[in-house]
């Protein structure tokens, strides 16, 4: 798999491009998710009150 990259030297930035785009856009995603998740007990507010 590797000799097609090593090879063809416009493949291996666009292939290294898209793969930091796919984690990027699942690391956003994660971090929205877990915002989502804890936002009632990260809002500032005791947690005895957020009940």
């Amino acid at each position: 798999m590797r000799e097609p990259y090593q090879e063809d030297s416009a493949v291996n930035p666009a292939v290294s491009v898209a793969v930091a785009t796919n984690i990027s856009d699942r690391l956003g995603s994660s971090h929205t998710r877990l915002l989502d998740l804890l936002a009632p007990y990260s809002s500032g507010t005791p947690l005895a009150h957020a009940r």
